[in-house]
């Protein structure tokens, strides 16, 4: 007797080429990821060591600061808080200033605005303030609202 060939429906091989063609390509779809992970995971920095040029800010609230040893350390650059509003003067300004500059680091000095005082009367004070001792970088303002009540824009003549 001869022996019968089992029956097998016309798409059951498509189905398994099928299945197979899409195991491949997730295969290597994660294989892919994978590397490519690992990758971004080694090209990445942390911390200070993904900026290259790195500074600090100091106002009389910071206390003292040895600025040959933030040189040494890496620091390229310092702004010095001047003025706030129209009569606050940092104490410690005019000897950070002085010390600062003596260390070859890049200095800056910057105004702490105040959204209390008139623009202009802001900017006399800090001209008068500060002087000639605006140091090498460009001057900063720092511009930030603070208190409860809600901003009352002052008048922008200067």
């Amino acid at each position: 007797m001869a022996r019968r060939r089992r029956k097998r429906p016309i798409y059951s091989n498509t189905y398994i080429k099928r299945r197979r063609i899409w195991m491949v390509v997730g295969v290597l779809l994660a294989v892919t990821l994978v590397a490519l992970g690992g990758w971004l995971w080694t090209q990445r920095k942390t911390g200070v060591a993904k900026y290259p040029v790195r500074g600090v800010v100091l106002s009389q609230s910071d206390g003292s600061a040895d600025f040959q040893a933030l040189q040494s350390s890496g620091v390229a650059f310092v702004y010095l808080k001047s003025t706030q509003g129209a009569s606050f003067f940092d104490d410690s300004f005019a000897t950070n200033y002085q010390q600062a500059s003596g260390s070859g680091l890049e200095v800056g000095v910057y105004h702490y605005f105040s959204f209390d005082s008139d623009p202009g009367a802001q900017a006399d004070y800090f001209a008068e303030k500060v002087g000639k001792n605006i140091g090498t970088l460009p001057i900063g303002l720092r511009v930030v609202f603070y208190g409860a009540t809600p901003i009352t824009r002052p008048s922008l003549r200067c």
